[in-house]
């Protein structure tokens, strides 16, 4: 981990109390993985919808393209598959 900072947290007793009992003796490494994933989690979502969104919006491109070389692909499928 890089530089660290010291902050103050307010949390709920029942929180502070499962923190604690979860992170071993060591809260603040316990809560900066708890966020650090949880930011993976979200960067994570992120780029699967520009993906989505990308495949999207060359969908049609693809299909065209797919339809334009589909004699090639079936020629060759029938050479050396066939046989």
């Amino acid at each position: 981990m890089s530089a660290r900072q010291r902050i103050t947290l307010t949390l709920p007793t029942e929180v502070l109390v499962a923190v604690r009992a979860e992170s071993q003796g060591n809260v603040s490494r316990f809560i900066a993985s708890v966020l650090s994933s949880h930011f993976d989690k979200i960067r994570h979502e992120q780029l699967r919808q520009r993906l989505v969104a990308g495949y999207l919006a060359e969908a049609e491109s693809d299909l065209s393209l797919s339809e334009e070389f589909h004699h090639s692909d079936q020629e060759m499928v029938e050479r050396y598959l066939t046989e």
